[in-house]
């Protein structure tokens, strides 16, 4: 199991030369969020996805209850009004939603605030909406996106020079990747079979 050094600051992505962050993202079909949770180390994030669970509210409680109690913080994803109603620690939002967002001021100053991207451009929009981080994916071949072409460790570098936020490292990343996602701008490492058990690969 991986551990973040504890800066005494918690997640504050700002602080895009800090501790290297692990982000969890539940999936319906290929990760159970309590197995997820006690597989993180403290000071990780978990982002609740599960978007088509018929008790998607009472299940994001459940999890929130339960990274709070383990010192995980817990994004909802897609949904901000469910991120509030459930006191979740932030939100994450998928790329389709980016040209629909305002800008960060207008969510809770404490919450922390992903969004996803495929490229460059994702990524600027990201910086531009004021959200704390990207998570930039798939950066090799992954189940979560079958057919795509793999960003590869030298376009990845590429993004994460020319990002003006913190850049997660997502899709097909194993442990042995980790180190040289770092070296290549990475200040997150995402997935998630990398933290549900269930990955080919050794786990983290």
């Amino acid at each position: 199991m991986p551990t973040i050094p504890n800066s005494g600051r918690g997640l504050n992505f700002a602080v895009a030369r800090g501790p290297l962050i692990f982000i969890a993202m539940t999936d319906e079909g290929r990760g159970e969020p309590f197995e997820m949770i006690r597989r993180l180390p403290r000071n990780s994030l978990l982002i609740f996805r599960h978007y088509t669970d018929p008790e998607r509210e009472r299940l994001a409680r459940r999890v929130i209850l339960a990274c709070r109690q383990a010192g995980v913080r817990c994004l909802v994803a897609g949904d901000s009004r469910l991120a509030r109603k459930c006191k979740a620690d932030g939100v994450h939002f998928p790329e389709f939603q980016l040209s629909r967002l305002a800008v960060r001021r207008f969510m809770p100053t404490r919450w922390v605030t992903t969004g996803a991207a495929h490229g460059l451009k994702s990524v600027k929009q990201i910086e531009k909406l004021g959200l704390d981080a990207a998570l930039l994916s798939p950066v090799f071949a992954s189940d979560s996106h079958p057919g795509a072409r793999p960003l590869g460790i030298g376009r990845f570098a590429a993004i994460s020079r020319r990002a003006g936020v913190p850049v997660a490292a997502l899709g097909g990343v194993n442990h042995l990747q980790v180190r040289r996602l770092q070296l290549a701008g990475a200040s997150a490492i995402a997935g998630i079979s990398l933290f549900s058990g269930h990955s080919n690969q050794p786990g983290l």
